[in-house]
């Protein structure tokens, strides 16, 4: 099956999902053009062979922003709230600046390898969203008959971790994509990374990468200031 969204206006596009999907972010505004043609392929007799192309013409440029996409915040200490799955909510203070923070170039770039490695092994490739992985999850899903494997990459998951609530929504999934097609428009991966080490959780009650390093190994990350890495306009 195919479906083509021909060229049109962004925001004419964004005005077109239901407000209810959005929340808050219906009140972006976009300039520019977008135009997308999606292809499913689906065999019953061999689920592994399912395929999905997408071809997209990206041309939209984001303008006004609500609160909840302010970046500013990540640039100093700020309050990481999580809800824990008992339901209580655990909060420790990260950010730059911060005890808890570890910059990148402190980080070990193998510890960055596999995470990369072990998450999303084409993060350093894509623009937020792995297609290939997406196929691969439709195949399970269907085999199990089930909604039980995702496709989650490195920046789908730092945006559930910091902007949005971990409840297993269609409108969370909505947002969660549509910020994530932002971001990686403003940040770089190298960024995206930086932050993503340290918030997410390592092990029940234990959250971002120097609480990790101490925890496990006594040790804090130490100076590896020699690390390169490639940021979206390199790849």
């Amino acid at each position: 099956s195919k479906v083509e969204l021909k060229k049109g206006s962004c925001q004419h596009v964004l005005e077109a999902v239901p407000v209810g999907l959005l929340d808050e972010l219906s009140t972006v505004e976009l300039g520019g053009d977008f135009a997308a043609k999606v292809a499913v392929h689906v065999d019953s007799a061999d689920l592994d062979a399912t395929k999905i192309d997408f071809d997209v013409q990206d041309g939209c440029r984001f303008g006004a922003l609500p609160p909840i996409l302010d970046l500013t915040r990540f640039m100093q200490p700020f309050m990481h709230r999580v809800l824990e799955p008992e339901g209580e909510i655990f909060e420790f203070e990260t950010g730059p600046g911060s005890p808890a923070w570890t910059p990148i170039e402190l980080i070990s770039p193998f510890m960055l390898q596999a995470a990369v490695a072990h998450e999303d092994g084409r993060f350093f490739t894509h623009h937020g969203f792995a297609e290939p992985e997406i196929a691969v999850a439709l195949s399970r899903n269907l085999k199990s008959r089930a909604f039980r494997f995702g496709a989650s990459t490195i920046t789908m998951q730092l945006v559930k971790n910091v902007f949005l609530h971990r409840d297993k929504l269609l409108s969370r999934k909505v947002q969660e994509a549509f910020i994530t097609w932002w971001l990686e428009q403003q940040w770089d991966k190298r960024r995206i990374l930086e932050l993503y080490l340290n918030v997410i959780e390592y092990g029940p009650g234990l959250y971002g990468i120097r609480n990790a390093a101490w925890h496990y190994f006594g040790t804090i990350p130490v100076s590896y200031t020699h690390l390169t890495l490639p940021t979206n306009r390199e790849v």
